[in-house]
Protein backbone atom coordinates (compact mmCIF):
# COMPACT_ATOMS: atom_id res chain seq x y z
CA UNK A 1 0.00 0.00 0.00
CA UNK A 2 1.23 3.52 -0.76
CA UNK A 3 1.91 6.02 1.99
CA UNK A 4 -0.60 8.87 2.29
CA UNK A 5 0.25 12.06 0.45
CA UNK A 6 1.17 14.87 2.80
CA UNK A 7 -0.32 18.37 2.59
CA UNK A 8 3.17 19.65 1.71
CA UNK A 9 3.42 17.21 -1.22
CA UNK A 10 -0.01 18.31 -2.45
CA UNK A 11 1.00 21.96 -2.22
CA UNK A 12 4.28 21.29 -4.08
CA UNK A 13 2.47 19.39 -6.82
CA UNK A 14 -0.19 22.10 -7.21
CA UNK A 15 2.48 24.79 -7.46
CA UNK A 16 4.44 22.79 -10.06
CA UNK A 17 1.27 22.04 -12.06
CA UNK A 18 0.11 25.66 -12.23
CA UNK A 19 3.64 26.84 -12.98
CA UNK A 20 3.83 24.39 -15.91
CA UNK A 21 0.50 25.63 -17.26
CA UNK A 22 1.42 29.27 -16.65
CA UNK A 23 4.73 29.13 -18.53
CA UNK A 24 3.25 26.89 -21.24
CA UNK A 25 5.67 24.08 -20.49
CA UNK A 26 6.31 21.44 -23.15
CA UNK A 27 3.52 18.90 -23.49
CA UNK A 28 5.67 16.03 -22.20
CA UNK A 29 6.33 17.90 -18.96
CA UNK A 30 2.60 18.36 -18.37
CA UNK A 31 1.76 14.80 -19.35
CA UNK A 32 4.31 13.49 -16.84
CA UNK A 33 2.19 15.05 -14.07
CA UNK A 34 -1.08 13.41 -15.17
CA UNK A 35 -2.37 10.04 -14.07
CA UNK A 36 -2.65 7.39 -16.73
CA UNK A 37 -5.95 6.15 -15.27
CA UNK A 38 -9.14 7.86 -14.12
CA UNK A 39 -8.20 11.35 -15.35
CA UNK A 40 -11.04 13.84 -14.97
CA UNK A 41 -10.67 17.56 -15.67
CA UNK A 42 -13.53 19.92 -16.47
CA UNK A 43 -13.16 23.10 -18.51
CA UNK A 44 -15.79 25.43 -19.97
CA UNK A 45 -14.78 24.25 -23.45
CA UNK A 46 -14.98 20.53 -22.65
CA UNK A 47 -13.99 17.72 -20.35
CA UNK A 48 -10.64 15.95 -20.34
CA UNK A 49 -10.78 12.25 -19.52
CA UNK A 50 -7.45 10.92 -20.78
CA UNK A 51 -4.02 12.06 -21.94
CA UNK A 52 -5.08 12.33 -25.58
CA UNK A 53 -7.93 14.71 -24.77
CA UNK A 54 -5.52 16.75 -22.59
CA UNK A 55 -3.08 16.92 -25.50
CA UNK A 56 -5.83 18.13 -27.86
CA UNK A 57 -6.80 20.83 -25.32
CA UNK A 58 -3.23 21.83 -24.46
CA UNK A 59 -1.61 22.09 -27.89
CA UNK A 60 -3.46 25.30 -28.89
CA UNK A 61 -3.08 26.74 -25.36
CA UNK A 62 0.65 26.03 -25.44
CA UNK A 63 1.08 28.39 -28.41
CA UNK A 64 -0.69 31.37 -26.82
CA UNK A 65 2.17 32.82 -24.79
CA UNK A 66 0.19 35.89 -23.69
CA UNK A 67 -2.35 33.84 -21.68
CA UNK A 68 -1.46 33.41 -18.00
CA UNK A 69 -3.06 30.81 -15.74
CA UNK A 70 -3.49 30.98 -11.97
CA UNK A 71 -5.12 29.05 -9.17
CA UNK A 72 -8.30 30.94 -8.39
CA UNK A 73 -9.41 28.77 -5.46
CA UNK A 74 -9.07 25.35 -3.90
CA UNK A 75 -12.11 24.28 -1.90
CA UNK A 76 -12.90 20.77 -0.69
CA UNK A 77 -10.49 19.17 -3.16
CA UNK A 78 -11.78 21.11 -6.18
CA UNK A 79 -9.42 23.54 -7.86
CA UNK A 80 -10.57 26.53 -9.86
CA UNK A 81 -8.33 27.82 -12.64
CA UNK A 82 -8.33 31.46 -13.68
CA UNK A 83 -6.86 33.07 -16.78
CA UNK A 84 -5.63 36.48 -17.80
CA UNK A 85 -4.60 37.63 -21.25
CA UNK A 86 -2.23 40.39 -22.23
CA UNK A 87 -2.48 42.18 -25.52
CA UNK A 88 0.45 41.63 -27.84
CA UNK A 89 -0.34 44.84 -29.74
Amino acid sequence: MNDPISPQQIQQFAAAWYRALDVHAPLDECLSMLTQNDLSMRFPDGDINDRLSFQKWYEPVHHYRNIRLFLASAINGFWSLGTTARSTA
